[in-house]
């Protein structure tokens, strides 16, 4: 069998064409507020004279009540006679002066090939060098034209059988031949684009949660979307090293909320109230984001013990932002897929507001109450003041 040559038009490919009251989309073109519009593509060259094209094959969203209706022609010339003068056929099917209407008048007078409502088109008697086709779509919603494929040569299995069937003058046996020709290079198509549902860039989304499963991250991504799906899957190799460390914790946690969460880990503060490490660890970036530092040992166990825990299996996860109950309740069950057994992790909102001796960190969320806002104190008593409080 000859190589098979597939042309496809998608997305932006489609304004290289000719529209009617159809708009370019992300995915694609669709009617733009009519109940009536068309599409021809431009003259597409194959660079080699005599090509037989084979299918035309149209993906996208047609509802029930649509109806559209194909052209296809192949010429081997690509200049048309016209008004007494030859002009180009690429130029005329492009032209604001003629509409379209016009314009699938030429094409039919050239023979071109109507079909209603297929999908799939089997051309049949069309050779050239030169192709081009046109869709003319009717429908009281919206209608949407995802790509368009054109395969040449034809799809037949004619080779495979003893000459004396193609000697036959009648080309009905080379026809039927092609519907399983057909049938036969779609599945090796789709054996072809097996490695991309591998790639994890180019996977379809039904597939990613199936590889999340394969690499045993199912239950902790299952209310992922499309995009963090595919990060947490470049990230699986990492995470199955070193799943349990606070690293992997706040990459993953990075993902799913879309910003970087604090980790303090309760071990490192006990180090640093006891004197031990205490150089080292005035350099680190837990001890710099503290707003200001206790001078009194006492108190400064006190208060990271209140803070940040009493156990050195105690952690704490500063989020800047609060979330709803479901996405906290997600949030929970990540934690547990990462971290271990014996973990206690204590999560943290952070309020916008400074609170003395409370989660209040510099550039992060030290700013002041608003005036208008009352300011609280340990009594429960309320100040109101022209002036804004500390809380």
């Amino acid at each position: 069998m000859a190589d098979i040559k597939r042309i496809c038009i998608k997305e932006n490919g489609f304004l290289s064409g000719f529209l009617m009251h159809m708009q370019v989309m992300e995915h694609g073109i669709s009617l733009s507020n009519s109940q009536h519009g068309g599409y021809i593509s431009q003259v597409l060259d194959s660079t080699e004279t005599g090509t037989q094209w084979g299918r035309l094959i149209l993906e996208g969203e047609f509802n029930g009540d649509c109806e559209f209706t194909t052209y296809a022609l192949a010429v081997t010339n690509d200049t048309i006679t016209r008004n007494n003068k030859n002009q180009k056929l690429d130029k005329v099917l492009k032209s604001q002066r003629i509409t379209f209407e016009e314009k699938i008048e030429i094409l039919e007078t050239q023979g071109a090939q109507v079909s209603v409502n297929l999908h799939d088109v089997l051309l049949t008697h069309q050779t050239g060098r030169y192709f081009v086709f046109a869709v003319q779509l009717f429908s009281a919603k919206s209608a949407i034209i995802k790509s368009a494929s054109i395969i040449s040569p034809p799809e037949t299995l004619m080779a495979y059988l003893p000459e004396v069937f193609s000697s036959s003058e009648s080309n009905f046996l080379e026809r039927y031949m092609a519907i399983f020709g057909t049938i036969f290079n779609d599945r090796k198509e789709a054996l072809a684009k097996l490695p991309n549902y591998l790639d994890i860039n180019r996977a379809p989304e039904n597939m990613l949660p199936i590889l999340t499963r394969w690499l045993g991250l199912g239950t902790c991504c299952a209310f992922l979307d499309t995009e963090q799906l595919r990060k947490i899957l470049k990230m699986a190799k990492e995470i199955s090293q070193f799943k349990g460390t606070k690293r992997i914790l706040e990459e993953v946690l990075s993902v799913f909320l879309r910003t970087k969460p604090i980790i303090m880990e309760q071990f490192k503060w006990q180090k640093y109230t006891e004197n031990e490490f205490q150089d080292n660890f005035e350099n680190s970036p837990e001890f710099t984001i503290l707003i200001e530092e206790f001078e009194d040992e006492d108190k400064t166990q006190d208060n990271c013990e209140n803070l940040y825990g009493s156990s050195f299996n105690e952690f704490t996860i500063l989020i800047k932002e609060s979330v709803d109950e479901t996405v906290f309740l997600q949030l929970k069950n990540l934690i547990e897929m990462l971290t271990p057994i014996q973990a206690k992790a204590n999560i943290i909102f952070l309020d916008k507001c400074c609170a003395l001796d409370k989660y209040t960190y510099a550039d992060i969320n030290s700013t002041l109450r608003d005036a208008q806002i009352s300011a609280v104190f340990d009594r429960n008593d309320k100040l109101d003041s022209a002036s804004s409080f500390l809380i």
